[in-house]
């Protein structure tokens, strides 16, 4: 009997497989959308200081352009969360609570964002 048509023993079956000639399975980042900008990538191919100051100034302005267009974004949300008073619904007293509180961002970066922030204690 040949060793393809023989019965495996228990024993065998519990044995881990050979490892297969077939390539590793890699994960596949999906393609940036466009304009978007992988720093990262581009740090790791072509070091910053190898830039012309042009280039490095160039660069600068691509990167925050989608910055931008996030932070938009995000006061725009939290304009509305806070037009809505969806943050009594989540138990926080203040707009300002919830996004340093439940949005983990700085009191800075809330007094920042709130399109309506609170006032601040005098400092005199």
């Amino acid at each position: 009997m040949s060793d393809a048509n023989r019965p495996h023993s228990a024993a065998e079956s519990r044995l881990p497989m050979a490892p297969t000639s077939a390539p590793p399975v890699t994960a596949v980042s999906p393609p940036p959308a466009p304009g978007a900008i992988r720093p990262s990538t581009f740090v790791a191919t072509r070091p910053l200081a190898a830039l012309s100051d042009d280039d490095l100034l160039r660069r600068l302005a691509e990167i925050l352009a989608p910055s931008r267009r996030v932070e938009t974004d995000l006061v725009l949300h939290i304009a509305e969360v806070d037009e809505r008073r969806l943050y009594a619904r989540e138990a926080f007293p203040s707009m300002f609570a919830y996004c340093t509180q439940a949005l983990h961002l700085s009191e800075s970066e809330a007094y920042l964002a709130s399109p309506w922030p609170e006032p601040r204690a005098s400092t005199r």
